[in-house]
């Protein structure tokens, strides 16, 4: 028999990143998180989460910093508009009909996407990476840390890379884009000097500069003794002429764009030549719809961060993935049991559905009913 969605519950957390994480844009210290519990007629519970930043400071307008409506509104709204569609529906169908949460930016619809993939994996019995198509343990997929520490100090810059290190990371990125460069190449330095030389460096702009600027600070890094295995979002995603330039003239390698929200804008980008990675955000419908672009354009992809890391399924079942990002976000705290690492490689829990319960204890401590 075909579970079937039969009533949803909806609470509202307010989550504590840990630190104060962020970019040349912007910082914030805790999300709001919409979690959502579908329940089928046979007993079975997914778990989804949207989350929404709406503290903190941001210096340019971001999709996902927006007000979380309180927790009865949210409820009122699913009622209205969710819930004719789906109580009664069996969860594959509704897993293929629903909206997917690119496009309308929405923390409910994201949240009913992700509950609705726990539980389609769990209907099969499976893990989700293995719903998804992967083989029986191929549960793992590189990591690279990212502390998104460009608001934090060098002395918890160190601390946390040599910490990454220590675990086993082969690679790392950080925050760049500072008005003057000799800061980014002081930080850049600092974590060179904690990681020693094998270990790969990376860098994300956050689309701070223009062409121009992005081939200067490149080549600045490079002569100060720190260049970059590649950098990530130098330059706004509609910029496609700076992007043809880059391909010109730049003699490093570029991965985009985070800030595309909709798969389909990502063609565009890809046709200017200039993208050497992909990177997917936001969810598991991103991913996989992104992934159709990566390999028809025959380049590879990294996932990014992801509330819980759910993203790590995506990306053991999508060959094109080569990495995923991993900045140790205090959402780890909301579930029972977080995800895993072993040696710098993430692992996708083996749990059936997604494998992300969140803690009683924790959604008491931090709901937030306005």
């Amino acid at each position: 028999m075909s579970s079937k969605l039969e009533s949803c519950e909806i609470q509202k957390v307010v989550v504590p990143v840990g630190r104060r994480i962020g970019d040349n844009m912007c910082w914030f210290d805790s999300y709001n998180v919409c979690v959502v519990r579908l329940l089928t007629n046979d007993g079975l519970e997914g778990w989804g989460f949207g989350e929404k930043v709406s503290s903190g400071h941001f210096a340019k307008e971001a999709s996902w910093n927006a007000p979380m409506a309180p927790v009865e509104e949210i409820r009122l709204r699913y009622d209205e508009e969710m819930a004719p569609g789906l109580h009664g529906e069996t969860v594959v169908s509704a897993l293929h009909r629903a909206v997917a949460p690119w496009k309308r930016d929405d923390y409910l619809a994201n949240a009913i996407r992700f509950a609705l993939w726990d539980l389609a994996a769990k209907s099969a019995g499976l893990p989700l990476y293995r719903y998804l198509g992967a083989a029986a343990g191929m549960n793992r997929k590189k990591a690279y840390a990212s502390a998104c520490e460009f608001h934090m100090p060098l002395e918890f810059v160190r601390e946390f890379y040599t910490q990454k290190v220590a675990e086993g990371f082969s690679a790392v990125k950080i925050k760049v884009g500072h008005p003057d460069p000799v800061v980014d190449i002081e930080r850049l330095t600092a974590v060179r000097e904690v990681i020693g030389p094998s270990v790969g460096l990376a860098a994300d702009a956050n689309k701070a500069w223009d062409a121009e600027t992005t081939l200067h600070r490149l080549r600045a890094y490079s002569d100060a003794g720190v260049p970059l295995d590649y950098i990530e979002d130098p330059i706004p995603p509609d910029d496609l002429e700076g992007f043809r330039r880059l391909a010109a003239e730049a003699d490093f390698k570029i991965v985009a764009h985070d800030y595309i929200n909709d798969p389909i804008r990502l063609r565009p980008l890809l046709e200017t030549g200039a993208v050497w990675k992909l990177r997917f955000r936001d969810s598991v419908d991103y991913a996989l719809e992104a992934s159709v672009l990566a390999e028809a354009f025959g380049v590879e992809a990294i996932v990014c961060n992801t509330f819980l890391e759910v993203g790590i399924h995506a990306a053991c079942a999508l060959p094109c993935v080569e990495r995923i990002e991993f900045a140790q976000i205090g959402w780890a705290e909301l579930v029972e049991e977080p995800v895993r690492f072993d040696n710098g490689d993430m692992l996708a829990p083996n749990r059936v559905g997604h494998g992300f319960v969140p803690r009683a204890d924790r959604l008491e401590e931090w709901k937030c009913l306005t």
